[in-house]
Order: C-alpha cells, then structure tokens, then sequence
C-alpha cells in the first residue's frame, strides 16, 4: 500500500487530497479546498499546505501538482511529421516567443506532445505546454516548506484525463468530449479510446455562450459519442441545458466513484456534492501510483 497526494492549483482555489492506493483498490483519506488571494504567487502556497496536512494527517511524502492553464501557456500548432521531437521542440521554443515576445525564451519550461493525426499524412499537430520557470522554483519551495517533495507538475486537464481514461467506471469507449468548465472560460479535448486527438481552449462567459461553443466543437469534432463535464463551474442546470442542445450523452464526472469514500472523513459529505471539483486533483495524485 501506499499514499498518493495530488494537488490542483488555480488562479482562484486549491483542490488536495490523499489516497490510500492497495492496488487495484482507492481510498480517499484526506480532502481539502481554499480559495487563492489575488495577486499571490505559488510561494505562498507553503503555509497553508503545511495547514492541511497537519489537520488531515496525511502520510504522502511525494505530491504530483496539476496547474490551471492560467498558469501556464498551452498552444496547439502544425508541424512536419517528417521532424524531430527535438525539431518540434525547437518550433514550440519559436512558436512561443510568438505568444509572449516581453519575456526570453530561457525563463520558460516547454514540452511537446503529438495529437494523433487522421487524415492527410503530410501533416502533424503538436500541443506545446509552457510554465515559467520562475513559477516552478517557488512552487518546488512551497512544497519543500511542507516536507514533501514534487513528484511532477502537468496542466490540471490532464491531469483530469488521467482520472477520466483509468478510473471512470466506464470505460472510456469510442470519442469522448472531456470538457473543464471554468470562470468565463472552456478547456476540452477530444479523447478516442485512451488516445488524446485534439485540444482547445475557448472563453464562454455565460451559460449559453457555453453551449454554443460546446455544440460547435462536437460538430466540428464528429462522431463524438458522449460529453463529459467537470470543474469548478459545473452545474446541474448546465448539463440539463447542454443535453437538451444535443443528442450527445452529457455526463457531469464524479471522481468519488472511483474510491472508496469513508463516511466518517472530515468535510466528505460537503465536498461529495460538487465532487466534479477534484477530478484533476485526483488525476494528480493518480500519476505517483507505484512511482514509490
């Protein structure tokens, strides 16, 4: 047996929870949710982290953290298949000097992912993701402050995907729409089978701008055989509005499904109704399985 820590970080909150991994079985034994100030830096972190594992006993020592995308710099591009991966990291490196000309290169860390192409084989597309490394040094020292050490950091999303493609109790069959619904903003992907094929964020500042864009991406995405949404503006009656615009199934996931959740665990029952919320911080925790 062993513990795993994941954390989810957004400009607004922190999601955090442990889980007791026997394999193949989950157990939650600590849950937690605080909002972020404004303005404050991932230093700050620390303190209140150190807050939550004292109050929750946890037993974790090594913690994996997925980062909103306001906190970091996700770009999709096309690339020549005939390239590198050190070619396409380079073109990400070009690609991003691009986005954010005021700062060098040098202060950011980038990775490059192949989407999984169909179609034409002349043609290849890439999603990069950017974290300034100055945002990882404080956040490496926040966790160092709490005694434990970071055992990767990815974006929350997929961090989610993790959750979604190995916990959901359905399997992930078909081409899914794993959808984040945020403040004023969308993130999805289009998942077939367990492969990532497609990437995009999109700003919806309403429930039916929501909708509307929603409902383009499943047509500009074709066949998708179900939605599923979660994050931290997720809601009964957007789901309801969503599925009464499509044909598509629309399913909210809950990632208590995939644990055994003790009743008696402090703030379970509060957090156990808007679950959805900790699905990319359980994804976290998922990627330290048998990493000890």
């Amino acid at each position: 047996m062993e513990s795993l820590f994941g954390l989810s970080i957004s400009a607004e909150s922190v999601e955090a929870v442990e889980l007791l991994y026997d394999d193949p079985s989950l157990t939650l034994t600590a849950i937690g949710e605080w909002k972020r100030s404004a303005g404050t830096d991932l230093a700050s972190l620390g303190e209140r982290l150190v807050s939550f594992i004292h109050a929750n006993g946890v037993s974790a020592r090594r913690v994996t953290v997925g980062l909103d995308t306001s906190l970091l710099i996700v770009h999709t591009f096309p690339v020549d298949p005939g390239l590198s991966r050190e070619e396409w990291q380079q073109h990400a490196q070009w690609e991003l000097s691009q986005l954010v000309p005021s700062l060098p290169q040098s202060e950011y860390i980038t990775d490059v992912f192949p989407l999984e192409q169909k179609g034409s084989p002349l043609s290849q597309s890439v999603l990069s993701v950017s974290l300034r490394r100055e945002d990882i040094r404080a956040l490496r020292q926040a966790i160092k402050e709490a005694g434990l050490v970071l055992a990767g950091v990815d974006g929350a999303h997929f961090c989610a995907e993790t959750m979604f493609l190995e916990r959901c109790l359905e399997p992930p069959e078909g081409r899914a729409l794993l959808v984040c619904v945020k403040k004023q903003r969308i993130e999805w992907s289009l998942l077939e089978h367990s492969t990532l094929m497609h990437y995009a964020s999109r700003r919806a500042e309403s429930p039916d701008a929501i909708v509307e864009e929603l409902l383009a991406a499943l047509e500009a995405q074709r066949p998708v055989h179900r939605m599923v949404l979660y994050g931290p503006h997720v809601t009964r009656e957007l789901q309801e509005h969503m599925q009464r615009a499509t044909p598509v199934p629309v399913q909210v996931l809950d990632p208590f499904q995939a644990l055994s959740v003790p009743s008696d665990l402090p703030l379970v029952q509060h957090f156990a109704a808007t679950s959805y919320r900790f699905a990319a911080a359980v994804g976290a925790a998922l990627r330290n399985a048998g990493e000890s």
